[in-house]
């Protein structure tokens, strides 16, 4: 087997060989009997004898050439899907079973321009409204908690 793709971590692993240090998680591709390209993932020790003499590396490697592929798939999907909501003039996004902003698309961030800097991912839906109504909408401050739960109570319990 070769090393198809030398790169500045193919020193560094092979850096890690010649002074017989252990290595963790060294991905590289080899080329097939059937000349298709396989990603390889392997960890190793370097062994020593009694006297300290080098015997050699202990490890383990696998091939992960489908989850490489799989991941790939993954994030092509992902590319279409986020290609799709942003040609959308509809608000839309992604909140997590925490309520936790993941992702939204280009409309919403038309939308909430003058609000990104308080609709980053990882804000809670909750956070988000309530900056929606100080800031944006104009809330009196005596019914901003009434519009909020009132808010709160569509989101989780959308009807229409």
């Amino acid at each position: 087997m070769r090393i198809a793709i030398p790169t500045p971590k193919t020193g560094r692993h092979w850096n890690d060989l010649k002074h017989l240090r252990p290595f963790k998680l060294f991905t590289y591709q080899v080329k097939h009997a059937n000349g298709s390209l396989r990603t390889v993932v392997t960890s190793g020790r370097p062994g020593f004898d009694r006297c300290g003499k080098f015997l050699g590396y202990v490890g383990i490697a696998r091939d992960v050439t489908d989850q490489v592929a799989e991941r790939e798939k993954l994030v092509a999907t992902e590319e279409n899907l986020l290609q799709a909501i942003n040609a959308l003039t509809a608000s839309v996004t992604l909140w997590d079973v925490d309520d936790r902003l993941i992702t939204f698309n280009d409309y919403f961030r038309m939308l909430n321009g003058e609000l990104l800097d308080y609709s980053q991912p990882g804000i809670t839906f909750e956070e988000h409204i309530r900056v929606l109504a100080e800031k944006r909408l104009k809330i009196p401050p005596a019914q901003i908690e009434d519009w909020v739960q009132w808010r709160l109570a569509c989101h989780r319990n959308p009807r229409g």
